[in-house]
Parts: structure tokens; C-alpha cells; sequence
């Protein structure tokens, strides 16, 4: 049975709470009431004292004013046991029971002493002798009678006010509750609906509440959760893209490495028939792209399997030289001014020669294809390489290697997913050089992205040293 965090916060809190106030009102109300009690018995005592030390006779006009004053009625019984005087009306029965009561001997005095049931009602009452000032120096009796309605009315007015107090806090204790457990229960079920929406594979991240408890800590912790299962989704679905790539690729491989060999069996044969003297030098470019195309075949298969590879020191600056005479003669045909500077000092890093010079020959042909103009305008490729000094004392040294073209930059529609497979908006293109480019970087532990500067594209692989 399902039982909503809500309710299991509110109805304990209102039982304590409830039971609390409960206790303090009924304890409150039971303690005025015998106060009030208490009260009004010590004032009809010492009224009755005083009538009983006065020393002058009770006459009826005196024991009127006081019944007016204190709201208890007065009998006076002579000697004989006749009625002297009396604010009250009683029959021949009742008189003969306060005779009854007079015989039976003195009384304390105290109040309530016993309780008469007579035709006006119901009466606390009390004996108290009196002695009549002299010259007949008579004892009579003196009979108190407090009507118990008048007592319980006193009763009930000190009971309320603790017990209205008590259902007023119950009521503001109630809204309190209800609205702290709301509160309480909306901010988990936000938490909840982060937590399905991450469980559905949305991985945004939610506003913190402005309170800084454990449930913040509980949203920042489902925020950085959302953020690390993103890069994980994100790293999966690029490992299982390269993987499938290198299902597919494996089944052409052979067909285009048995074309790549024998293009070049023929190359190497019709090099050897040319006399001497003859410019060889469309041919060595030819004779090395089709080395290239064999050896990247085998580097998608190797990246595609996620294999090791062996490392060893590699200086750029020569990669680099060596690499931009295979996209020269497409620079030509393109109209595309290619600039390099090469630096005064060696810029080496640590990685797979091979694999590194395909990363910057995709950079190479994808900034070609970008600065190339239908309309015939010349475009511009630069190649940089530099140190980059580090910004904090926490940061390594770092090399970068940037590729720059006058292209217009990625379309807007593709930017975010430019470094994924098939990831493309050109009529001929495959998206897969910036997809091996991003694989061989992140295997060399370096980090490629894109940025514009001014009018010119960026895009840059940052080596750590």
C-alpha cells in the first residue's frame, strides 16, 4: 500500500503536535476551573465569616445585600430550630431537613460542607453557628447555600479560555504543519521528476532550491550524476559508432587493399620504365597517397577495435611538412592559398606517427573542402603550431596544432554534432574525417575542437605535454 511521504510527515507531526496541545489545554482548563472554584470558595468563606463574627443580628435586608453581593442564598435558624430569617423560599419539608441537619451538631464551616436538593435547585451548602450580641447573647444558626449551577457556570468560565487557546493553536499548528510538509514534499517530488527525467535519458540539469540543506545537496549530486551519465552516453554512443564502423569497414578491406596493392604493383612498374630525367613528382604523390590509403585502412580497423597502439617521440613540425605536399595538388585545383610557417625549434609530442598525420590530413582536406568558393574566389588555409603557456599554476604546458580556413564555419543545424559519425551537410561528404579526427585525439589523450576568429575557422588540437 502506498503510503506519500507527505502524509507520513504530516500525520505524526499533528499527533505529537495535537496530543501536545491537547494535554496543555485539558491541563489548563482543569487547573482554572479548580482555581476558579477554589476562588469563589475562599470569597463565600469569608463572607460567611464575616456574618458570623459581626456581633449584630442577621435581619432580612442584611442577608439580601449580601446575597446580592456574593450570588449565594442565606437561612438563619433560631435556638428552636424555627426560620428567623431567609432569602429563599422553602417548604415545611426542606425546613425540617435543615432542623434535621442543625441537630445533627456543629459544622466546620467549610464550603462545600453537603449538598441539599430543594425545590429551587440543587445547593452547596454550609453550617456556621452565630452568637447574637447580648442582652440575650442567643447562638442561631447560619446557613450558606451556594447554587451548584452558579458554581458550575463559574467552572465553565475558567474552563473555556484554556480550551479556545488550545483549538486555536491546534488550527494554526494544522496550517503550519500542512504547508512545512507541501513545501517539504514538492521540493522531493521535483527531485523525483529530475530522476525520471534522467531515468528517460534527458540528462539537463535542474535549478538548486535556494535552501541550502540536504535536499540541495541531493539535487546537485543528481545534476552532476545527469552531467557524468551525458558524457557516458555520449562516449558509448562514439565508441559503439567507430565500432560499427569497424564491422563495416572490415568487410571492404580487402576488396580496396587488393585495389590499393595493385595500383601500386602498376605505379612502381611504370616508374621503372620512365627514362631518366623525367619529373617524378605527380607520381611520388600518387605513390604515396596509395601508401596512405592502404595503411589508414588498417587504422580504422585498429581504432574501430579500440587496439593499443605504439607510441614514440614525434615531432609536428616535420609531420606537418611532410604531410601538406599530399594536399597541395588539391589546393592548385581549388584555387586555395595554403600558408605555413614552420617554428625555430622542434615541437615534439608523444604518440603514433601514422595515426597523427591522418588526423591532421582529415583536418587538412576538411578545411580545403571549407574554404573552397563555387564562385571562384580564392580561399586560405594556415597551418599553426605553437607552445601554449599554461593560465594557472595547476595547468601542464600544452602543444597546439591548428588548422585555419576562410570558410564560412559549420551550419548552425550540424555544429553540435560535428565531431559524430555520418555527422554531415555536404552533398558528397560522409561525415567521418572530423569522427577519426576527434577518435585519434582522444587516443592521444589531446582534445580537438573548433572556434571562429575573426573571419577565419579554427580548428585546433591541444596536445597535453
Amino acid at each position: 500500500m502506498r503510503r506519500p511521504i507527505q502524509q507520513q510527515l504530516l500525520i505524526p507531526m499533528l499527533i505529537v503536535v495535537l496530543t501536545g496541545v491537547a494535554v496543555a489545554s485539558i491541563a489548563g482548563a482543569w487547573i482554572g476551573a479548580r482555581f476558579a472554584r477554589e476562588q469563589e470558595q475562599d470569597n463565600l468563606r469569608r463572607l460567611a465569616g464575616t456574618l458570623a463574627d459581626a456581633g449584630f443580628p442577621l435581619s432580612q435586608n442584611v442577608l439580601r445585600k449580601m446575597a446580592g453581593l456574593s450570588g449565594a442564598d442565606f437561612v438563619v435558624l433560631g435556638q428552636e430550630g424555627q426560620v428567623l430569617e431567609a432569602t429563599i423560599k422553602m417548604s415545611d419539608g426542606e425546613t425540617e431537613e435543615l432542623r434535621r441537619l442543625d441537630r445533627a451538631g456543629p459544622s466546620t464551616g467549610s464550603l462545600p460542607d453537603l449538598t441539599l436538593v430543594l425545590s429551587a435547585g440543587r445547593y452547596r451548602a454550609a453550617r456556621l453557628p452565630v452568637r447574637i450580641a447580648p442582652p440575650g447573647n442567643e447562638f442561631q444558626s447560619l446557613y450558606v447555600l451556594y447554587p451548584e449551577e452558579h458554581w458550575n457556570r463559574v467552572a465553565r468560565r475558567a474552563t473555556w479560555p484554556p480550551l479556545v487557546a488550545g483549538l486555536v493553536a491546534a488550527s494554526i499548528a494544522i496550517t503550519l504543519t500542512t504547508f512545512v510538509s507541501r513545501r517539504f514534499t514538492a521540493r522531493v517530488r521535483q527531485l523525483s521528476a529530475q530522476a525520471a527525467t534522467v531515468a528517460a535519458g534527458s540528462f539537463t540539469a535542474t535549478p538548486l532550491p535556494p535552501t541550502d540543506d540536504e535536499l540541495r545537496d541531493l539535487a546537485v549530486a543528481l545534476n552532476r550524476m545527469s552531467e557524468q551519465l551525458g558524457h557516458y552516453e555520449e562516449h558509448v554512443r562514439r565508441s559503439e559508432r567507430m565500432k560499427t564502423l569497424g564491422q563495416l569497414g572490415a568487410g571492404i578491406a580487402h576488396q580496396l587493399r587488393n585495389s590499393a596493392t595493385g595500383a601500386l604493383m602498376a605505379l612502381e612498374f611504370h616508374q621503372a620504365e620512365l627514362p631518366p630525367g623525367t619529373d617524378r613528382e605527380s607520381l611520388d604523390v600518387v605513390h604515396r597517397q596509395l601508401q596512405l590509403m592502404e595503411t589508414s585502412l588498417k587504422r580504422f580497423l585498429r581504432l574501430g577495435r579500440g587496439e593499443q597502439f605504439p607510441t614514440q617521440s614525434v615531432d609536428l613540425a616535420k609531420l606537418v611538412e611532410e604531410t601538406l605536399p599530399l594536399v597541395e595538388p588539391a589546393c592548385r585545383h581549388a584555387n586555395i592559398q595554403l600558408q605555413w610557417s614552420r617554428p625555430e625549434s622542434a615541437v615534439v609530442v608523444t604518440g603514433e606517427t601514422d595515426l597523427l598525420q591522418q588526423l591532421l590530413l582529415n583536418l587538412l582536406v576538411n578545411a580545403i573542402e571549407a574554404a573552397t568558393d563555387a564562385t571562384g574566389k580564392p580561399g586560405t588555409v594556415r597551418v599553426e603550431l605553437h607552445s601554449a603557456s599554461p593560465l594557472s599554476a595547476s595547468e601542464a604546458k600544452s602543444i597546439e596544432l591548428c588548422v585555419l580556413d576562410s570558410g564560412p564555419g559549420p551550419d548552425s543545424a550540424i555544429a553540435p554534432r560535428l565531431f559524430e559519425p555520418f555527422a554531415t551537410n555536404k552533398p558528397d561528404g560522409t561525415g567521418l574525417g572530423l569522427s577519426v579526427a576527434r577518435e585519434i585525439a582522444d587516443a592521444h589523450s589531446a582534445t580537438l575542437r573548433w572556434y571562429r576568429v575573426q573571419v577565419m575557422t579554427c580548428f585546433e588540437v591541444r596536445f597535453k605535454v
